[in-house]
């Protein structure tokens, strides 16, 4: 990896490399893909470049409702708003 803003770690550079090379493998025996003479195109994992699953999206509203929701039961709590 050449890019200058990131320091050199070969050692998990390489480890990120192999876990690709071991889920390429996974993916194309799943799919029964053999051998092809051509390069393989990027897998699902490499396109996309992060955790699909967990529905991260979810927790992200959920706890940004509950936040909102647990400062209105703090506000009414002590007192609501300031009168001016």
């Amino acid at each position: 990896m050449s890019d200058p803003s990131r320091p050199e770690r070969p050692v998990q550079d390489e480890a990120v490399r192999a876990n690709y090379r071991r889920e390429e493998v996974r993916e194309k025996r799943q799919s029964g893909e053999q051998n092809s003479p051509q390069p393989p195109n990027k897998t699902t994992v490499r396109t996309r470049g992060g955790v699909t699953e967990h529905n991260v999206r979810y927790v992200l509203a959920f706890g940004l409702a509950g936040v909102i929701i647990a400062f209105i039961v703090i506000a009414i709590y002590f007192g609501g708003l300031p009168n001016n």
